[in-house]
């Protein structure tokens, strides 16, 4: 197919093909409520994607989306989303289109435009109700306000207030064919941990932002029951909760199992934040089976409530795309977003090339003198300190506020040359956006994690620990005392250890003491680069921000444009000290 291609071929039509030569979408759906409550997924008959478009409509949609994260060209796409819409708008099929937040942060489109990009694009594709999640707050409330004056569509939350306000509408009510839908917001509290708190602070460093957050979850489920039975009084026939509440256990009691059984009166669940694509039924406080949806994350599948024009039956479900190509490269399709979505794609390049500081010598992941044989600079950072380490891991510090810091030579991937920093530059140089965490871990944990970060010294590791607030010695004529489990990650430290004279903040590490310590969720929370002595458990403060994100903002709002002379030095200001005998 080439780009001609327009509405008349519907999406109808290469959805069919689509299954039927390659299996690539996969609609499932929550039919039948189970009698009892269970969070485990309902059963999903087969159903091909063509029953959605029907010459005579027989449901009506609500579609969804959520934790989107910038992925405006991933999965689906957001033109693959427009298609769907307007296939149904077509053939007079009755639909609403909401998000469930974390739309606007989560890769460089989002970074450089503070969100509204995203937010530009939401327009066009004429959302009816949009949820804040905890990364709507990643660029500061101030941002995030703007956020919300661009878009022309309301943002509902039941229970974000700002300095004792109501931030938001808590509900709204909408038209669907025939049916009026009720729909109520509610963000998680868990936005306390899972953003950066000084996004919720007025100049003065005051906590400005509440999410009704208690111990007990009962200031919460109180407000969305309150608004459940008002709605239900303005004469909704449907009630839908609209969440950023997620499926994860450790956020008890602020997770989409905790409203179900704590509330009555809801329709649906539509949910997001675990970036999980579970269909559940459980039954609320009074006995009566509530579907819930999620539909993952970055446009891997739109999400679904629909209700049966004749009988007023509810299902929820969802169409999963697992190809890389999104639709729209994969067939073709252009319509109406396409060139917006390629406008603001285009915007960001320029974007990239802002000057945002500069530096009077080099910031370097390589070695200021050695090279290679064939004249190349012989890259350092995954097995000795540099300087520019020491600024990426000084960075985490300053927004973390951790007494300490690790992170991996291998998330630095290129050197900050003398002259002007381009956001670009600083896009390149940590390219992955990576997520801040802190984690609340004992000394014998940092101990055991500097030890497998150097085990590999004098080769590269992409594990090689680069840190903040942290000094000590690599005795490299002792062997790795490191033990790796069947996988090659971590398990223990048998003999004498490479990583002595280890001290946090000038005092000598105690193992047994509790530390803040900050990181990315690539090793913290995930476990990855083999660092499987970190607990996740033990995660105090979730996903605060994006590590390119924070570096920005720390040269332009924190330096003034202008990386120090305490960082002059290539080699760094010798936090790693290497003994080789």
């Amino acid at each position: 197919m080439n780009r001609s291609l327009k509405l008349p071929i519907i999406l109808s039509s290469l959805l069919t093909m689509t299954i039927l030569l390659t299996g690539c979408i996969s609609p499932a759906e929550n039919v039948q409520p189970s009698p009892l409550p269970s969070t485990e997924p309902s059963a999903a008959p087969s159903e091909t994607a063509a029953s959605v478009i029907q010459e005579e409509p027989e449901y009506a949609y609500i579609l969804f989306t959520t934790d989107i994260h910038c992925g405006i060209d991933e999965g689906f796409g957001l033109v693959g989303l427009e298609q769907i819409r307007n296939v149904m708008n077509q053939k007079g099929i009755p639909n609403l289109l909401v998000d469930n937040g974390d739309a606007i942060q989560g890769d460089v489109i989002g970074t450089l435009t503070e969100g509204l990009a995203i937010t530009r694009l939401m327009n066009r594709l004429h959302y009816d109700a949009a949820v804040p999640g905890n990364h709507e707050f990643d660029f500061g409330w101030q941002a995030f306000e703007t956020v919300v004056k661009t878009a022309e569509f309301p943002y509902l939350s039941c229970n974000i207030t700002k300095n004792g306000t109501r931030m938001f509408e808590p509900t709204r009510m909408c038209d669907l064919g025939p049916f009026r839908i009720g729909f109520i917001g509610i963000t998680t509290p868990d936005t306390l941990r899972s953003t950066n708190i000084v996004n919720l602070e007025n100049e003065e460093g005051e906590r400005i932002f509440d999410f009704m957050q208690d111990d007990s979850g009962d200031l919460l489920y109180e407000e969305v029951q309150k608004n459940i039975d008002q709605l239900k009084k303005d004469g909704a026939d449907y009630v839908v909760a609209l969440c950023h509440l997620g499926s994860d256990e450790s956020d008890d009691p602020y997770n989409f199992q905790n409203l179900i059984e704590r509330t009555s009166g809801l329709s649906a669940v539509l949910d997001g934040h675990s970036h999980d694509t579970h269909l559940v039924t459980m039954n609320d406080r009074d006995g009566n089976p509530v579907p819930r949806a999620d539909c993952g994350t970055k446009m891997e599948a739109i999400g679904y409530m629909r209700i049966h024009l004749k009988d007023g039956t509810v299902s929820t479900g969802l169409y999963t795309w697992n190809n890389t190509d999104t639709p729209a490269s994969l067939f073709g399709i252009a319509n109406e977003l396409t060139e917006p979505l390629n406008q603001e794609l285009a915007a960001v390049d320029v974007l990239e090339k802002q000057v945002i500081g500069k530096t009077d010598f080099p910031l370097l992941i390589s070695d200021a003198e050695e090279k290679d044989e064939n004249g190349a600079a012989v890259r350092q950072v995954r097995r000795k300190e540099t300087n520019l380490a020491d600024f990426y891991a000084d960075v985490i510090k300053y927004y973390s506020k951790a007494e300490c810091v690790i992170v991996n030579g291998g998330g630095v991937r290129s050197d900050i040359r003398t002259g002007e920093i381009t956001r670009g530059d600083i896009i390149r140089t940590f390219p992955f956006s990576n997520q801040i965490c802190v984690s609340l871990v004992s000394g014998q944990t940092i101990l055991d994690a500097l030890e497998w970060g150097t085990s590999h010294y004098p080769s590269e590791a992409g594990a090689f620990p680069q840190v903040s607030g942290i000094t000590y010695e690599l005795h490299a004529a002792n062997s790795s005392s490191c033990m790796t489990d069947i996988e090659g990650n971590f398990s223990c430290s048998l003999g004498v250890r490479r990583v002595q004279n280890v001290k946090i903040n000038g005092e000598p590490v105690d193992p047994k003491r509790k530390y803040r310590l900050a990181s990315i969720e690539f090793l913290l929370k995930n476990g990855s680069d083999g660092y499987k002595m970190f607990d996740p458990e033990e995660i105090i403060m979730d996903q605060i921000g994006v590590d390119n994100q924070y570096m920005i903002n720390y040269i332009v709002n924190v330096l003034k444009g202008v990386i120090p002379s305490e960082y002059e030095n290539p080699a760094g200001s010798g936090r790693i000290t290497i003994i080789e005998d």
